[in-house]
């Protein structure tokens, strides 16, 4: 995982990346939520666009926070159509859900060219 350095804010700059990386990060940060500031694609728009079953499965820790996250848009970039969905987001202080709790079975997701194993309960 990726873990901010202890004890201090740090930014992670994540445009364009996928809900598996974000969920890695939070995942990996979870006792730190607070001191993350994370540029990148907002989590309201999983949460929109995305089932939530479908959500839970492929990003449990994106899911359960979508909720506490504070989203601010940052300014279009005008030379090109891109990164204008992008926003800085940081998770509210003393509001984020305890640690999310999976099942026992190991979950696959099929629904991208890639395979991604989502996680397994009580294995280390």
């Amino acid at each position: 995982g990726i873990n901010a350095e202890y004890g201090r804010p740090t930014l992670f700059f994540m445009v364009h990346s996928t809900r598996r990386m974000y969920d890695n990060l939070l995942q990996s940060n979870w006792e730190s939520l607070p001191l993350l500031t994370i540029i990148g694609n907002p989590f309201s728009s999983y949460r929109t666009h995305t089932p939530d079953a479908t959500l839970l499965c492929q990003a449990p820790h994106v899911f359960h926070c979508s909720d506490y996250v504070s989203e601010s848009p940052l300014p279009p970039y005008t030379l090109l159509n891109v990164f204008n969905d992008t926003v800085a987001m940081r998770l509210e202080e003393c509001c984020y859900p305890s640690k999310p709790v999976f099942g026992t079975k190991q979950i696959v997701d099929r629904s991208q060219d890639e395979f991604e194993i989502i996680g397994e309960s009580g294995k280390g």
